[in-house]
């Protein structure tokens, strides 16, 4: 299936991307702080403007639609399993939605593609 892993392509187009999961990680959605949801995606720490790596559990700002080995289930999973490391309580039923974005949004945009996430918009980087 196609789904979201980190990147460090298109790095820099602007002042605050960042990096900081492992290369070509799978990437989830992470919570927004008070703090960004207040000042918008290019303030506060930079959760309104970046997606979660599901094993480190830190963000980036750009990732890519890669081919991996999963289901939408499995892809599911993996949140689970990534949220009880981090010491949340998961949720399945937000995983599993999760997931299933995540998959949609990789087929519209296209293997290879690198996006942008901010502020809940997906945008293609050139």
């Amino acid at each position: 299936m196609l789904a979201l892993i980190s990147t460090k392509e298109t790095q820099g187009q602007r002042d605050n991307d960042f990096c900081w999961t492992d290369d070509e990680e799978l990437v989830v959605f992470g919570n927004q702080c008070d703090s960004d949801v207040n000042v918008g995606p290019d303030g506060g720490c930079g959760c309104m403007r970046s997606m979660t790596g599901v094993e480190t559990r830190k963000g980036t700002t750009t990732v890519k639609v890669a081919e991996v080995d999963l289901t939408v289930e499995s892809l599911a999973d993996a949140i689970v399993e990534s949220d009880k490391r981090a010491g949340w309580t998961p949720n399945a039923e937000w995983a599993a939605e999760a997931a299933k974005e995540i998959a949609a949004t990789a087929e519209v945009f296209g293997l290879g593609t690198v996006l942008e996430f901010r502020a809940g918009t997906f945008r293609s980087r050139t």
